[in-house]
């Protein structure tokens, strides 16, 4: 049987903990509601359907719908940062460290929460509102990353002029075979590109530097 005097002596919640709550529980549904069933039969009814919220609550948090993807933008973003610092906890410090970030990549572009961000990619290229939104968060992400990826690579590459290119074409390689695995690919050929580009990283770091870094092809204008 509970102590009363336990329950009594817990802590209340304030109301902005509440708010965060339910706030966060929204996110998240709205975030399960495109990786299984897309963004168009993403509503907030739907939301409010998986949530068991009034469609009131829901409407105070995002009074709209858009309102409500663009939360979701800031949200997936959040929760791709905060797995792979998890992850990147977890790296042996014996490891390869170049082989451990191509793994580090891999695993957040081939994660639900990646999938679930590509929903609204694809929808962002004909709906200017939630491009406008998506694009700072994705700097915002882009940057985040690129330190974490310097950070977990260590020195010598981290400081080396070619790693900048060579990390973003590490993860333009695993974006475009991350979408590959939306359409069927098989695990074993998955697992060779990866192996392969690990091989090809580095004999490209073996080679002598470039006089001058490649630009930064995720710039927008």
């Amino acid at each position: 049987m509970p102590d009363p005097l336990a329950t009594s002596a817990r802590p209340r919640r304030t109301q902005a903990e509440r708010r965060a709550t339910t706030r966060a529980l929204i996110l998240d549904s709205t975030a399960a509601c495109l990786l299984e069933v897309g963004l168009a039969a993403t509503t907030v009814s739907e939301v409010q359907d998986r949530t068991g919220l009034a469609r009131g609550t829901i409407q105070h948090h995002f009074p709209t719908r858009a309102e409500l993807l663009v939360g979701a933008v800031s949200h997936l973003v959040d929760a791709r940062i905060e797995r792979f610092r998890a992850d990147a906890a977890l790296i042996d410090p014996d490891a390869d460290r170049m082989e451990a970030v191509v793994d580090l990549i891999w695993r957040d572009l081939s994660s639900p929460i990646f999938f679930a961000a590509l929903e609204l990619w694809v929808a962002a290229r004909t709906d200017p509102d939630l491009r406008a939104a998506l694009l700072p968060e994705e700097a915002r992400l882009l940057a985040t990353m690129r330190t974490m990826y310097a950070e977990n690579l260590g020195d010598p590459l981290a400081t080396d002029p070619r790693t900048a290119s060579l990390v973003e074409l590490t993860v333009d390689l695993l974006t475009g075979l991350s979408m590959l695995t939306m359409l069927g690919a098989r695990a074993s050929t998955r697992e060779s590109v990866v192996r392969n580009w690990k091989q090809a990283l580095r004999t490209l770091w073996a080679g002598q530097p470039a006089e001058d870094p490649a630009p930064d092809l995720h710039q927008t204008e």
